[in-house]
């Protein structure tokens, strides 16, 4: 399975998406940095944290897994969302 992260630009989480080339799905999960500054874990939150890594290997509790034609529409919007910004601020490039 191939993973890439992207981190957020605010260092808080990160985006991983990890392709299932057998399957062919992609799977898009979002992984916490770390607490907030506000918002910090109570030891008993961090240690059911743990314990979730511990016995899953995965860091986080939702996760998104789309099919090729669900890809498809991802890729669509996010291009059309860029390009409509791109419209908006007056660039052509």
């Amino acid at each position: 399975m191939k993973t890439t992260f992207i981190k957020c630009s605010c260092a808080s989480e990160s985006l991983c998406l990890e392709k299932d080339e057998e399957d062919d799905l992609l799977y898009i999960s979002i992984w916490e940095r770390g607490a907030y500054r506000d918002n910090r874990y109570t030891w008993v939150q961090r240690i059911k944290h743990c314990w979730h890594v511990l016995t899953t290997g995965r860091p986080y509790g939702d996760q998104v897994i789309l099919d090729r034609s669900a890809r498809s529409e991802l890729v669509h919007t996010l291009v059309d969302s860029y390009i409509i910004k791109k419209i908006e601020n007056g660039t052509n490039t």
